[in-house]
């Protein structure tokens, strides 16, 4: 009982780090442009954009992943496909 709600708890707090993490990096994407000359600015940006677009396994989303698993839930691929992209697929359709 106890350690399901400690691997809630700690499902709950790396959700919510991944989310800053996300939000960081769009703001980062959408500012670097204008306050950075643009030879340091376009390779930040592309970074940032193939880190988040990308199907690289980020170690967040392996950290979930394996708190999911304690907690016998189903593993998810990405954490913006799973979170921010569940209503443009059909409902049929698996996770991203």
């Amino acid at each position: 009982m106890y350690s399901y709600i400690l691997y809630r708890g700690l499902l709950i707090l790396v959700v919510t780090v991944h989310l800053a993490v996300v939000i960081m990096n769009l703001l980062s994407f959408l500012i670097l442009a204008f306050v950075e000359p643009w030879y340091i600015a376009c390779p930040i940006m592309s970074f940032v954009a193939i880190v988040t677009f990308t199907d690289l396994r980020c170690p967040l989303t392996r950290l979930e992943n394996k708190i999911r698993a304690k907690l016998k839930y189903q593993p998810i691929k990405t954490f913006i496909g799973y979170y921010f992209c569940q209503w443009l697929r059909p409902k049929n359709e698996q996770s991203f």
